[in-house]
């Protein structure tokens, strides 16, 4: 199957517009499509309320948080919505339920965390081994690939454990790690499985009943949606663990677990960052339908989806190894065998032995390529690989990066090591996967479709590249303008039935006025360009 990374791009405003950066920071926190930027839009103008109400907007932002909570659990592999929390990150939920657990162990018993993971799933466990005399052990890693040495949870584990944590990939080498087996080896000490999984999730699919842990957290902004915090519990602890809430707050999960007012925008956004999956899934990975037959409907949709990114993500995988080890003085962390793909995610670390992390990350910046330095909150792992003081460069790739993006990157990284520089950017489309470019005008069709059917593009002239920024300026405003008139559309269709009489004039004010808004920005595009095109300033609006 060829994975059409242009169409996927295009669903993308920050990687598809003109001169977009290229886009290799995305462990620590991915793009997001126009879809999940509506839907912030659409909460405010049709559904903005508290939950719990008797009145219209108050019961659409309750069957809302249902709705998304059942997305979810279609996406981690859950029977249950209820077993879905929404917190305002990762790390914050983690700490709430490290502050529960803690209630029902007592001084002596002992906890099991790795060198691996980020420190998110790190600190809350030692807090409250300091706060409550409990003993910490620690898994450790194979230096040579990066993989956790389970030899030493094995030995790590006894009759006084009572947690492991550890990671799904890990954020720095990218090394993909065996939780069903971790998950077994806990249980079988009566232990309970804690598991990280922000760094797999925008990757591979996730079935946290195969996985077998008790408890998953991950967060939306890394898997293409907003910033809201995700965690996955078995019901029935998440129903007898003691739960910090204020007293009127409901008593049963998941509202129990929900301290104060849900980031109800955000949520639904969540919601329609899984939409943005299963469509991927469905219109483009039907090829990996017999492989998830156990799954039905949103579910498979969204393993396909998930399957087909992974499966894309591995040719990028392997051509940025092949750039990093074609270059001399660099050392990579991880796996690089290209038969253990299976075994990680597409985020790669390196290091030169003339030029600091930082020093390489700034070079790339200056060209527009973003990539991390230093350690990223994986202080026990840097530490272990004896990099604590500068950490290491950070590529992390996304199934919306391309083959010629990782050729550019290539490219500048030579520049830094043969001491040359060029200011000029490689022409960045890929026809390994599409013979369009990346281009506005390539995507004029799924920007017409993303548009409601409105080509924003259409009859404006091919012109010179800065009159391309301005137009894309021009454009960007009317197809926003173009979204708030829908919107205004379907939030007068929602309330029409509910909404007092004197309400009715005003609204259909504002929705003329939006369109009007629209239009005048579309043919404000149009002069300009065409005004630019003839070389006739004085047209210009």
């Amino acid at each position: 199957m060829i994975f059409p990374v242009d169409k996927i791009r295009a669903f993308f405003p920050s990687v598809s517009r003109p001169n977009a950066p290229i886009f290799f920071d995305n462990p620590a926190g991915s793009q997001v499509p126009y879809s999940v930027m509506d839907a912030f839009s659409e909460y405010f103008t049709v559904m903005n309320a508290n939950q719990g109400g008797t009145f219209a907007t108050s019961k659409m932002t309750d069957t809302m948080m249902h709705n998304a909570r059942q997305k979810v659990a279609d996406f981690l592999g859950a029977t249950n919505p209820d077993e879905i929390v929404f917190g305002a990150n990762m790390t914050t939920l983690a700490f709430s339920l490290s502050r529960s657990l803690a209630q029902t162990m007592k001084a002596g018993d002992e906890i099991i965390l790795t060198r691996m993971d980020h420190d998110a799933n790190v600190a809350p466990w030692l807090r409250i081994a300091e706060d409550h005399g409990f003993i910490v052990r620690w898994v450790d890693i194979n230096l040579e690939d990066c993989t956790l040495d389970l030899n030493t949870l094995e030995g790590a584990l006894n009759d006084r454990t009572k947690l492991v944590a550890t990671v799904h990939c890990s954020n720095a080498v990218g090394t993909l790690n065996p939780v069903a087996q971790i998950s077994q080896m806990a249980h079988a000490a009566g232990a309970l499985c804690v598991v990280d999984a922000v760094q797999s999730a925008p990757h591979v699919p996730i079935d946290v009943l195969a996985l077998g842990c008790d408890f998953l957290l991950c967060s939306a902004y890394k898997f293409f949606g907003p910033h809201v915090g995700i965690l996955w519990g078995r019901y029935d602890l998440l129903e007898s663990l003691p739960a910090y809430k204020v007293r009127p707050a409901k008593d049963y999960s998941p509202y129990r677990w929900e301290t104060g007012t849900p980031n109800f925008e955000g949520i639904f956004a969540v919601g329609s960052t899984i939409d943005y999956i299963e469509k991927i899934g469905q219109d483009y990975c039907m090829a990996y339908s017999d492989q998830f037959s156990a799954y039905t409907d949103r579910a498979k949709s969204l393993k396909m989806g998930m399957e087909g990114i992974r499966q894309y993500e591995k040719t990028l995988i392997s051509r940025l190894l092949n750039v990093l080890e074609g270059t001399s003085g660099i050392q990579i962390f991880g796996i690089t065998d290209r038969t253990r793909f299976d075994e990680r995610c597409p985020t790669v670390v390196f290091i030169h032995d003339k030029y600091t992390p930082h020093e390489i990350a700034q070079h790339f910046a200056k060209h527009d390529i973003y990539v991390w330095d230093g350690n990223y909150y994986a202080v026990e792992i840097m530490a272990r690989l004896g990099h604590t003081e500068h950490g290491m460069v950070r590529v992390g790739l996304a199934h919306y990066n391309t083959l010629a993006e990782i050729d550019r990157f290539g490219e500048v990284l030579r520049q830094l090591m043969d001491g040359t520089e060029d200011d000029n950017r490689a022409d960045l489309s890929d026809d390994s996967h599409s013979d369009d470019s990346h281009s506005d005008d390539s995507h004029s069709e799924e920007a017409s479709s993303l548009a409601g059917g409105i080509n924003p593009f259409d009859g404006i002239p091919t012109v010179s590249l800065e009159a391309s920024k301005v137009r894309h300026e021009f454009v960007n405003y009317f197809v926003f303008h173009l979204k708030v008139y829908f919107v205004s559309i379907k939030g007068y269709a929602g309330i029409y039935h509910s909404m007092p009489q004197h309400w009715d004039d005003k609204f259909m004010q504002v929705i003329s006025q939006n369109a009007e808004k629209a239009m005048n920005y579309a043919d404000d595009a149009r002069v300009y360009c065409r005004a630019e095109a003839l070389n006739h300033d004085d047209l210009l609006p």
